[in-house]
């Protein structure tokens, strides 16, 4: 075993959580070695766990297949099938595990979940049969292309921006294949396929070229009885999470609850033949240890910490330093400068384990917190650049814009091209003598214009109905005459604009940078690993505050995206300081919600957090003023009360405004005259006016955006799959995947409503029955009782009025028109996966 010198093992090297995550590293090795015996199949706990396992197993042994089975977003017992994109990653799981278990070509590890064993699958021959493959060159038959998408579940839509949708326009077709993150532009000419390109689901732009593009299954084979995961992998060993049999056992309940006995018996596989099968099956068990190297970017000076670090590591075992390709190009160099050794470079874990004692070596893999194991010390990229890390995944991209902002265009929307004037959006086709797209504009006199698509950014949508306007001719004569007066307009707007731009230019404020051990101990308090777009926020706000130049920031993302997250970060980077902090919510309830937030974050900092709002009472709002007025209190959070008469602030350096739309004019203004220097704005739906001066440079802006087929939280469909999500241990947020699933829910409202009512008076009856009995006789004629008569019938109507109201609601749900398509009925909303949920 590694010895650590002295410092180190007094080192505080994480709080407890970093601990708990840390755990999937050091089990995907120990998974790793054990493949060299044969197959496994290791049952996680839950899929975010079991993604995790199966990514880093995946970088640790390329050589071996690694294969995630992901457990269904339908819920036990409903209706509602799962989402395309789930069934496509399934699906296209299953027809991997069959193509290797068939080809025996490479060790095969299984990652799946308590859930996904519990139900059963259809036999492996069904996933023999490849899907459809398009090649450019190939022929192509339209109409049997739609027909086959049709068969294996595609649904037809006119905007193609969620997997399972195909589209047919003339000589494109655009389909979003279910097991693909992004759709693909197939062009076609004489019946034979031209081109093949991925494009963009949110701006509709092509991103490259493909070779080969595969079709994956929408919807699952349809078997009358299937088969576990197990008779996927025949003679593999398995091996299990802890907690996981629990959670199947839960699992196992609520869906034998919502099912009908006989159609759960062939749609589960129940106890009694689960236990039968892992009886015929090797048990493997992995005894994984806690022991960590530390955070070096947390000390004072982390090459220094590494170098003794690494010196008791190759005095009698090995030292891995694993992260992205551009954390390890940018480390190496220095390490070897700081330590005074040389790595090598190493594709898989079992060169590692088989390496001589004191070797030092390097690995790409995602792991975001070091390990000890098998006589190896793994530091990851995250233990040496805290928050700067995996830069691959947020290197590029550009913080000022917000790509989901662009104008959206559909065909029969009314546009202003830049050169032509007004005109009506009537489609795409390709351009003549190329293989690029062109959106096809229609002006007076029936004109045609065919714009390229990278000409896109000249068209912006005029907002308004084509009854309302008059389209220009394409000879330029009206559109001239219509720009003259708007470029005298947006001449006088340049001049105010610039007159704002050159103040604000001129305005300086005090650098803030602080002690950078200190801010990443903060932000290892973080239980997630940020999103792409998370992290760009987090650095773009960072760096507007170490500019010296006062920071006027929006930050956009829907609720539950990590908007909560980032100003974290901007707070402890002031706070951490020496400088204060405030920030304005609109709500008490919000208040008191980033009360506990912060305090749990900054508990162990030194920074004190307060709250100050209508419900603080007279002491503590004399304490509060006082503690930001001699500087005692760092953090203050509260309502347009942290702006009121008597507040006065040591030494203010930023306000957070949360859910800006909330407040006023005059209190937003107000928040900007507190003399902070910096403000950041948080907001899911900022005012029109907000966005606009985003969008022109006024505000910078940082877009939160969510990956494509999935949405926020839908109130329609809440309590009851929430209580069931919860159940089963499911840290989950409630989806609705389009509008069949709300009427759908609304239809089961509508009918426990009227259960509820029929059961009502069932009880009503039987009660007035046995007071009837007991009473020895007949009393039709007692006033008590026709008293009990009334009463009921007034029950009974009440009853009968929620029913027509359910009835009521479930008809406007119907009739609300299209709404937002989103992936699953029920989904758990991790970290890993998307802007994440919970309040972050």
């Amino acid at each position: 075993m590694l010895q650590v010198s002295q410092d180190v093992e007094n080192a505080d090297i994480a709080p407890a959580i970093a601990a708990k995550t840390s755990a999937v590293a050091p089990l995907a090795a120990a998974i790793v070695e054990r493949l060299s015996g044969g197959n496994l199949v290791y049952v996680a706990a839950d899929d975010q766990r079991a993604t995790e396992i199966a990514t880093i197993a995946a970088a640790l042994a390329p050589d071996a297949l690694v294969v995630h089975v992901p457990s269904s977003d339908a819920l036990p017992g409903d209706d509602a099938p799962a989402s395309p994109a789930n069934v496509g990653r399934r699906v296209a799981a299953l027809r991997r595990l069959r193509a290797g278990s068939e080809s025996k070509a490479a060790p095969i590890l299984v990652v799946t979940t308590a859930e996904a064993t519990a139900v059963r699958y259809p036999p492996p021959p069904m996933f023999d049969v490849a899907p459809p493959r398009l090649q450019v060159g190939d022929p192509i038959d339209i109409e049997a292309f739609a027909e086959i998408a049709e068969e294996v579940g595609y649904l037809t839509d006119d905007r193609i921006d969620e997997p399972g949708e195909i589209a047919v326009r003339g000589g494109v077709i655009d389909v979003f294949p279910a097991d693909r993150e992004t759709p693909v532009r197939i062009e076609f000419a004489d019946g034979r396929i031209t081109g093949l390109r991925d494009y963009d689901p949110v701006s509709q732009l092509g991103l490259g070229d493909v070779d080969v593009v595969e079709i994956g299954r929408a919807t699952e084979p349809v078997v009358e009885k299937g088969v576990s995961i197990l008779a996927h992998l025949p003679d593999a060993a398995i091996a299990f999470d802890r907690d996981a049999e629990k959670r199947r056992d839960r699992f196992l309940a609520i869906a034998a609850d919502g099912l009908p006995r006989r159609r759960a018996s062939a749609d589960l596989v129940l106890d009694k033949v689960w236990a039968t099968e892992i009886a015929k099956r090797e048990t493997a068990a992995f005894d994984v240890g806690d022991d960590m190297p530390p955070r070096f970017i947390e000390r004072r000076d982390p090459a220094r910490a590494f170098a003794r670090f690494a010196k008791d590591a190759l005095a009698d075992g090995r030292l891995l330093v694993v992260g992205s390709p551009r954390d390890l190009r940018f480390l190496q160099p220095r390490l070897e400068r700081a330590a005074k050794i040389t790595f090598t470079s190493v594709d898989r874990w079992t060169d590692v384990v088989s390496a001589r004692p004191g070797t030092a070596m390097l690995l790409v893999a995602p792991i975001d917190r070091g390990f000890v194991a098998s006589g190896t010390a793994v530091v990851a990229g995250a233990d040496l650049l805290g928050g700067r890390a995996r830069g691959d995944e947020i290197a590029g991209g550009s913080a000022g814009m917000l790509p989901g902002l662009t104008s959206e265009l559909r065909c029969g929307d009314v546009i202003v091209h830049e050169e032509f004037g007004i005109g009506v959006v009537r489609g795409l086709e390709m351009l003549p003598g190329t293989d690029g797209d062109a959106i096809v504009l229609e002006y007076a006199k029936e004109g045609r214009r065919l714009v390229p698509v990278r000409e896109a950014d000249r068209i912006w949508r005029y907002g308004a109905e084509i009854d309302a306007v008059t389209l220009d001719s394409l000879d330029g004569a009206s559109w001239q005459k219509r720009r003259g007066a708007i470029d005298a307009a947006i001449a006088e707007s340049a001049r105010d604009l610039a007159a704002i731009a050159a103040e604000r230019d001129a305005r300086t404020t005090d650098p803030i940078e602080p002690d950078r051990a200190r801010y990443e101990k903060f932000a290892a308090g973080f239980a997630f690993t940020e999103t792409p777009d998370q992290a760009r926020a987090i650095a773009t706000t960072l760096a507007d505050l170490a500019s010296g130049q006062p920071m006027d920031r929006l930050i956009i993302g829907d609720v539950g995206y990590g908007k909560t997250e980032v100003a974290l970060r901007a707070a402890a980077a002031v706070a951490l300081a020496g400088r204060q902090v405030a920030i304005a919510a609109p709500t008490t309830v919000l208040v008191r919600q980033h009360i506990e937030t912060f305090s749990k974050r900054f508990e162990g900092t030194g920074v004190a957090v307060a709250g100050l709002s209508r419900l603080s009472s007279t002491a503590e709002k004399a304490r509060v003023r006082a503690g930001l007025s001699d500087g005692s209190i760092g953090v203050v959070i509260g309502t347009g009360a942290i702006a009121g008469k008597g507040v006065a602030y040591k030494d203010l350096a930023l306000v957070v405004i949360d859910e800006e739309q909330r407040f006023g004019a005059a209190d937003k203004a107000k928040m900007h005259a507190l003399g902070a220097g910096h403000v950041l704005t948080l907001s899911a739906t900022p005012i029109p006016r907000t966005l606009q001066s985003a969008m022109i440079g006024l505000q910078g802006l940082v877009g939160h955006r969510h990956p494509a087929g999935t949405s926020p939280a839908d109130p329609y469909v809440g309590g009851a799959v929430r209580r069931r999500d919860g159940a089963r241990g499911a840290a989950s947020r409630t989806c609705a995947r389009r509008t069949e699933l709300r009427r759908r829910a609304a239809d089961r409202r509508h009918g426990a409503a009227c259960r509820q009512a029929g059961q009502a008076r069932a009880r009503t009856r039987v009660g007035a029955g046995a007071r009837e009995n007991a009473g020895g006789g007949d009393r039709r004629g007692d006033g008590r009782v026709r008293g009990g008569r009334r009463r009921r019938a007034a029950r009974d109507q009440h009853h009968r009025g929620r029913a027509r109201r359910a009835a009521r609601e479930h008809d406007d749900r119907a009739s609300c028109g299209p709404v937002r398509a989103v992936a699953a009925a029920s989904v758990a909303w991790t970290r890993r996966s998307q802007w994440t949920a919970g309040g972050r």
